[in-house]
């Protein structure tokens, strides 16, 4: 797979420009997944927060822009991505409150401390390694497929760092929810709320979104959907509302 990525970058803005976000302009570059995933998981005051897999650290910045109050933790396995989530922390002058190590997240009950986060979230891998083609790019293939982590692994990983009732969030395939919901329990983590994702209101739901708690008690809640697109092809009132402070 190649890994010739070039520095160059472009800029995105969110909330009315008061965020920049940096990211390559090829390679792996992120989509709405971990704007839906960082409206969702509801941090609350004072948590300490530990984000699985920040690729260019957009999760941390958006939460503690919104947050003033978290403090949060990330871990990225790329090099390159890693550089660029430092670089956008530092950007939105938010280093004293997000940290961000360049290790592989099955590492990092040796780095911070276990049983120490109220909120662990993760934009992981979809794809089982051995299904469908696996994208040329390393980049996108190792945010894309079970490269570098299985869900077993990540799961793993999130029950370790989180306090008890811990409170676990992800965004992942529609397809694979069976998958997520059995190991969410095998891991002691229970689901708690789930919400189905839409490009539009008519299409299948292509993403799910999904809280657990560790060691919860059994009750499921299910949210109204999410529709990204409205009839004209714009971004739906609530999609908008994610962009802006």
């Amino acid at each position: 797979m190649s890994s010739d990525h070039s520095c160059m970058q472009n800029q995105d803005l969110f909330f009315n420009g008061k965020m920049i976000l940096r990211q390559p302009l090829k390679g792996y570059r992120h989509a709405i997944d971990p704007v839906l995933l960082a409206h969702f998981c509801q941090p609350g005051i004072g948590d300490q927060v530990l984000d699985l897999g920040t690729g260019n650290g957009i999760i941390p910045v958006i939460l503690a822009f919104r947050k003033k109050d978290i403090t949060i933790s990330a871990v990225e396995i790329q090099t390159e991505l890693y550089q660029m989530a430092l670089e956008n922390i530092s950007l939105n002058q938010l280093t004293d409150r997000v940290t961000v190590v360049n290790k592989d997240m099955r590492e990092l009950p040796g780095i911070f401390p276990t049983a120490s986060f109220d909120l662990v979230v993760s934009n992981p891998p979809y794809i089982k390694q051995a299904a469908g083609r696996i994208n040329p790019d390393s980049q996108k293939a190792i945010a894309r497929h079970e490269i570098k982590i299985t869900l077993d692994e990540l799961l793993k990983t999130a029950y370790a760092m989180m306090k008890s009732s811990g409170r676990f969030s992800v965004i992942f395939s529609a397809n694979r929810m069976a998958d997520l919901i059995c190991k969410m329990r095998q891991h002691d983590i229970e689901p708690k709320r789930i919400r189905f994702v839409h490009a539009r209101k008519t299409d299948d739901a292509k993403l799910v979104l999904v809280e657990g708690r560790k060691h919860g008690k059994e009750g499921l809640k299910t949210l109204a959907p999410v529709v990204i697109y409205d009839r004209e092809e714009q971004y739906t009132d609530e999609i908008n509302w994610m962009f802006h402070p």
